[in-house]
């Protein structure tokens, strides 16, 4: 899953360079804005949710470190 997280990430920075960092040109309608403030909330969502299972969930689980 660790993989997938790191796929999501090369995949967020694309969007932000296609959409000038999620950011809607001067001149867009209503709904051109509102597609933009949702894909800041999906990117915001999902930058949490890989947080919470990179550094949470799988460090509980991970398998104790023989030293």
């Amino acid at each position: 899953m660790r993989s997938e997280h790191d796929d999501h990430g090369t995949e967020l920075r694309r969007l932000a360079e296609l959409t000038h960092n999620i950011t809607s040109p001067r001149d867009a309608c209503t709904t051109w804005r509102a597609l933009y403030t949702g894909l800041r909330s999906f990117r915001d969502d999902l930058i949490a949710h890989i947080h919470t299972e990179n550094n949470i969930l799988f460090e509980r689980f991970a398998p104790a470190q023989v030293l």
